[in-house]
This record gives C-alpha cells, sequence and structure tokens, in this order.
C-alpha cells in the first residue's frame, strides 16, 4: 500500500519530460548512429536535482526501443572504495542470465581477462590495463549482439577510479565501437577524480541541462496541484528557482505539512524543507571541500548578499580558501558566486541553515558585524528556529531508518564505534556513515551525549534507575 505521500507522487514514469527537447535530440542522435557502428560520449553535467537522472532514464528507454542494448550503474558514495564497482553493475545482469555458451562467446579472444570480475575476483593493480581492455572488448561484443550498445552511468562523480578510468578508456576509443557511452554527474570540485575529469574531457557532447524556467514550472506544479494558477506556479519558482528535484519534493510534502491538498497549501511555502532535500544537500556539500561547507554555512546564517572578506572573517578562512570554496559551490550551483554570496534559491538557504550544528550556529551568531574595520551592509538574518527546528527533529526521528535506529540506539546504550560495527556485521566506516546521517536529521551536534538526550526526551530509551 502507498505511503500518505506517495499518494500526492506522481511516478517518474508519469511525469513529462519538460523543457528538455535540445537535450533529448542530441541523445537520440547518438543512439541513432551507435545503431549505424559509430559511437560517441555525451557527459551531461549539472548540480543536483536539475534533472540528469530523469534525461538518462528517458534516453535509455529511446535506447531499448531502438533496438540497442542497454547497461546502467550508479555511483553510490559506499561503493567509491571497491575497485570495479560500477563496472560490475554494468555487466553484472548479463553475466547472471547468460548460458555457458553464451559466457564462451562473451568472454572470448581479447575479453577473456574480464572472466575475474565475473567470478568475483580482486584484480591486482599491475593487472588493471589489461583488465580495462578486456572490458572494452567486452562492450564491443555486447554492442554487436543487438543493434548497438548504450553504457549509462549515471552521478559518475561518486564512481570508483577504476571503473572511471575504464569509461575514460572507452570514452577515447568509442567513436569505432556500436556503443552510445552516456555518463552524467555533478558540478564540483574535479580535482577529486583525475579520472573523472578525463571522462568528462574525452566526451563528444557536453550537455549543460539549465533549471525549468516559469512555463515549465507552472506545468510541474500542475501535474500535483490540477488548476493551479500562476501566483502559485510563481511562488514555487521563487522559491526553487525552478530545480526540478527542489520542486517535486516541496510540491509532494506540502500537502501533508500544510494538512491540506491543494493551491490553499502555498501558505507554508518559504517555511519547509522537505527531508530528501536535506539529505540531497548534506551529500553534495560532503562532496566538496570542507572550505565549501564552512562558506555556505555561513552565507546561510549571515543572509544572502553578504561579501567574501565577511564570509571568510566569520567562518575563520583565508579569503584565498573562502573563495576556492565559493567558487566549488558556484560550480555545483549552491551559490552564486561574485562580488556577494548569495543561494541560488531560498530553499537551498533553509536546507543549508538546517544542517548546521548548534554550536556552529551559536558561533556564527557571535560574529562580530565589520571587516577591517568597514561595516558592511545588514544581511537579512535568519529567523529564530526553535520551535522549527523541535518539530524538524521530531521528523526527523520518523525518517530514520531500521539500520539508522539500530546504530542510534547501539551508541546510546555507551557502545564504541568498534563495537557497533561488530554487532551488526559492518564496517567501522558504515557505523559512522549512518552516525553522520542520525545526527544531521536529529539537528544535534556529533557528541553521544546530545543523541542520549534526544532519544530519551522521546521515550525511545529508558533512563537508568535509581
Amino acid at each position: 500500500m502507498p505511503s500518505t505521500r506517495d499518494q500526492f507522487l506522481p511516478s517518474a514514469e508519469t511525469l513529462p519530460l519538460l523543457e528538455r527537447a535540445s537535450e533529448l535530440a542530441v541523445l537520440d542522435h547518438a543512439i541513432s548512429e551507435a545503431g549505424r557502428g559509430t559511437g560517441s560520449t555525451a557527459y551531461v553535467e549539472g548540480p543536483a536535482g536539475v534533472g540528469k537522472t530523469r534525461l538518462l532514464f528517458t534516453a535509455a528507454h529511446h535506447g531499448a526501443t531502438a533496438g540497442l542494448g542497454v547497461v546502467r550503474a550508479t555511483g553510490r558514495e559506499l561503493e567509491r572504495d571497491f575497485a570495479f564497482g560500477v563496472v560490475v553493475q554494468l555487466f553484472e545482469p548479463y553475466w547472471l542470465r547468460a548460458d555457458g555458451r553464451r559466457i564462451d562467446r562473451l568472454f572470448g579472444g581479447a575479453a577473456r581477462a574480464a572472466m575475474q570480475l565475473a567470478d568475483g575476483g580482486h584484480p591486482h593493480p599491475d593487472e588493471e590495463f589489461a583488465l580495462i581492455r578486456a572490458l572494452t572488448w567486452l562492450a564491443r561484443q555486447l554492442g554487436q549482439e543487438s543493434s548497438g550498445l548504450m553504457v549509462i552511468v549515471d552521478d559518475a562523480h561518486r564512481s570508483d577510479e577504476a571503473s572511471l578510468r575504464f569509461l575514460a578508456y572507452l570514452a577515447a576509443r568509442v567513436t569505432d565501437l556500436p556503443i552510445a557511452l552516456l555518463a552524467a554527474g555533478d558540478q564540483g570540485d574535479r580535482r577529486r577524480a583525475p579520472a573523472l575529469t578525463a571522462l568528462r574531457d574525452s566526451a563528444d557532447v557536453l550537455l549543460r541541462p539549465a533549471p525549468l524556467g516559469l512555463e515549465g514550472t507552472a506545468a510541474l506544479v500542475r501535474t500535483h496541484v490540477p488548476g493551479a494558477d500562476s501566483g502559485l506556479s510563481d511562488t514555487y519558482f521563487r522559491d526553487t528557482g525552478g530545480n526540478p528535484f527542489l520542486l517535486t519534493e516541496l510540491l509532494s510534502d506540502l500537502p501533508l505539512v500544510a494538512g491540506k491538498v491543494g493551491p490553499a497549501h502555498h501558505d507554508v511555502i518559504g517555511e519547509h524543507v522537505p527531508h530528501a532535500v536535506l539529505s540531497r544537500v548534506a551529500a553534495q556539500l560532503a562532496d566538496l571541500n570542507t572550505a565549501s561547507a564552512l562558506v555556505a554555512g555561513t552565507v546561510a546564517e549571515l543572509g544572502d548578499g553578504t561579501d567574501l572578506a565577511r564570509v571568510a572573517a566569520v567562518a575563520e578562512l583565508d579569503i584565498n580558501e573562502a573563495a576556492e570554496g565559493a567558487e566549488a559551490l558556484a560550480r555545483a550551483r549552491v551559490l552564486r558566486a561574485g562580488e556577494s554570496l548569495r543561494f541560488e534559491s531560498p530553499m537551498l538557504r533553509r536546507a543549508v541553515h538546517t544542517l548546521i550544528s548548534p554550536s556552529e550556529l551559536k558561533r556564527l551568531r557571535q560574529a562580530p558585524p565589520a571587516v577591517d574595520g568597514t561595516l558592511t551592509a545588514a544581511p537579512e538574518p535568519f529567523p529564530s528556529d526553535t520551535p522549527a527546528r523541535r518539530g524538524r527533529q521530531l521528523a526527523g526521528l520518523r525518517t530514520l531508518t531500521f539500520s539508522e535506529r539500530r546504530v542510534a540506539g547501539l551508541a546510546a546504550q555507551g557502545r564504541t564505534t568498534r563495537q557497533i560495527a561488530a554487532e551488526l556485521f559492518v564496517t567501522s566506516k558504515t557505523v559512522e556513515f549512518h552516525l553522520r546521517h542520525i545526527y544531521k536529521k536529529l539537528e544535534i551536534p556529533s557528541n553521544r551525549d546530545e543523541l542520549v538526550r534526544t532519544l530519551r526526551s522521546e521515550g525511545l530509551i529508558v533512563p537508568p534507575s535509581g
């Protein structure tokens, strides 16, 4: 049975692909050329939520309809340390379905070295180049089986380095193969993954989908709120900047938050941040450097229009560090960089502000009002969020996953990270990942005592007797 929220949320397959005709035409051409034996690489670059995944989904459907084989994978933060993890995602469905005769055909000749991945092996670093060549041959074999092959990788910026090196190698040679290689990634700090830069720079086409305009926003609003007038659509546009992900999440959450469905719920636009948006923004900031997170949090508290020098002083950063952090945030389309800094949308500012720990928020609010003796223009203050934060904590408790609840309970009982990992049969890194998400969802500092206090206040753990 669908959740209450899902009753208001159209499925991804039924939502219209808005204002993406030119990008889809480019990808359709790549599909057509791959079917004729001429390959190409397209890289879709843009901020989180701009619609890259939906564009890939539609392109995959078009490729399958045209008779191409389609292999797909998604980069995941927790799997970034697993060499060739994305490659396994791409080709494992073929390995699992193939019978012995087909296995011999696919992995014959130059592709034979790829068998070690199919058998669950871990290649030695000295064998990587031979394996990459074998995987390229395997992709060629799969393309010749069908009317070409589509290789699709979403969230490439979260892929493991070994898989990215394979994709960059394939991109550099794809012209002579019946393969359409399509990858998508967020903008951000490209220095973290040289292979990602090589893949992007090898692309024949670089696509940068823009946020939706007023017309596209109005069309998306009407899919959730039939009969919505232009005033309501404009309000959504101003709050989200036309970002499709922000729009969809806000449209899906607001009827529940406001306790009503329809245009009347616009009175809470500008106050709410959906949990999915918080999670996405937290992951986006984690992908950037520490200076970027400090800059974002400082601007969220001081307000749009704060100049870079003031941000650097309050964040206790060197001006060059602050400038680099602001530039990374601008590439990720979180901030608009310039002489003064401002968020791409009010919702992003609220999301970043929500993620600021109480101790950091206290420090920011004690910042002096001047830089080098020069008073800055008074920025728009962020409203006191004590009641709102309490409500968000309650909502955060309800959104803890099963794994997060287990980790939180054990941590509150005094278990160390290593002890929790041993008890749950996971790595310490996984426990730390869950704890970071728990602290962010509950809006508490990274402190076990504060976690205990919060869980106890909600009756989730019982205080010791005596």
